[in-house]
């Protein structure tokens, strides 16, 4: 990051965290510590423990020794390991020739920029990343572009076109920018918490003054049975939803990741990978001299790539539904399951039905499968 900005956001931030620490030095390190702060009509509300509020100022200090050149070596040593060069080969075997230069440009470099933009005064290492000299804490295929819509990134890019991660920092400072102007002229608090999920839930429900309510909720992919399941979550969270009688549009909205296909029976996977080639041979056609004995061409690995975006993932879903019962721990939590969603589609990464081959080499491109399910949950009457 450019030094410039990490000098400006410690002058800022560091003697705001400082008058908290201060304030509140005498309190057991274990206890909760609010700090507030108000801009007009706006405020900030951060909760921590006083801890945590002791260790937030080392994420605006750069880890001592630790040098831009060095920063970047522990860096690409994860992001361009040469034992994953195979994993990059196969995801990048789906992206455009232009895309997979972008790609492979932010694996070596780390810096969200148009990709001829100049980086001479991005001279420093971000502390919020480097907490330490010799350890990147993420994937080598952790990819901001996974987290937003690729067909605005797209289309925020102009030109040159194939400049995705451009694309991403200027629809990311559109984004941002909007966001700020509608924020200057409204009257609004902020409060972030550093908590489980079941904590928080509880200290919610028992605010002073009674239980915050809430318009909307999304627990993200809590949901899943690897945390905290559909039923401990809504048991959790309904009762912070807003009633229907206040605002009959309060929506809790969880995501469903993991969902597990294996539970299909042998005819039905025999019929799903007939059908499903069926639709794969319109988008990606194989010819004899693409199946080569003990030998895969790009083709090939394409096509392996693209099946599970024609997989029907309605069928287990709705017996993973029927199985977890989510009509009854639905009505137990005192909701009911929004039969036409309202914020964000059911499925809204799946290939649609008769989609343009454009269409079909975009969502290859974009990294995700289509299995990814949303459910909206509204307060019973």
């Amino acid at each position: 990051m450019p030094s410039q900005l990490l000098e400006a956001l410690r002058e800022r931030l560091l003697p705001l965290i400082a008058e908290v620490c201060t304030k509140y030095q005498s309190n057991p390190s274990n206890s909760l510590v609010i700090g507030d702060w108000r801009f007009g009509s706006r405020k900030l509300c951060l909760v921590l423990l006083k801890n945590q509020w002791s260790r937030l100022s080392s994420y605006l200090e750069v880890p001592e020794g630790l040098s831009a050149l060095k920063a970047r070596k522990v860096r690409t040593a994860i992001t361009m390991s040469p034992e994953r060069i195979d994993f990059r080969d196969r995801a990048w075997c789906s992206q455009p020739p232009a895309w997979r230069v972008s790609k492979n440009a932010f694996r070596e470099e780390g810096i969200l920029l148009p990709f001829r933009a100049s980086r001479k005064h991005f001279d420093t290492p971000n502390p919020s990343f480097f907490q330490q000299t010799d350890l990147w804490p993420m994937t080598d295929s952790a990819d901001p572009l996974e987290g937003w819509p690729l067909t605005e990134i797209i289309k925020a890019a102009g030109f040159p076109s194939n400049d995705l991660y451009g694309g991403l920092y200027f629809h990311l400072k559109d984004v941002f920018t909007r966001f700020c102007k509608n924020l200057s002229k409204r009257s609004i608090t902020f409060v972030l918490t550093h908590a489980d999920a079941v904590v928080l839930s509880g200290a919610l429900i028992k605010s002073v003054g009674g239980p915050c309510l809430f318009d909307r909720i999304e627990v993200s992919n809590i949901t899943d049975m690897a945390y905290l399941g559909p039923a401990k979550t809504l048991e959790l969270y309904g009762p912070l939803l807003r009633e229907r009688r206040e605002n009959p549009h309060a929506t809790l909205i969880g995501l469903f990741l993991n969902l597990n296909l294996e539970k299909s029976s042998p005819l039905e996977k025999i019929s799903v990978a007939a059908s499903t080639k069926l639709r794969l041979d319109r988008y990606i056609s194989i010819s004899p001299s693409d199946r080569i004995p003990g030998r895969y061409s790009a083709k090939v690995v394409k096509r392996m790539s693209a099946f599970n975006l024609f997989l029907d993932y309605d069928g287990p879903f709705s017996r993973y539904m029927e199985k977890l019962e989510f009509a009854r721990i639905s009505r137990d939590a005192g909701l009911v399951i929004k039969d036409h969603h309202t914020i964000v589609a059911k499925w809204p990464l799946r290939l649609l039905a008769g989609a343009s081959q454009r269409q079909f080499a975009i969502c290859c491109a974009s990294g995700h499968d289509g299995s990814q399910r949303y459910v909206e949950w509204k307060r019973r009457d």
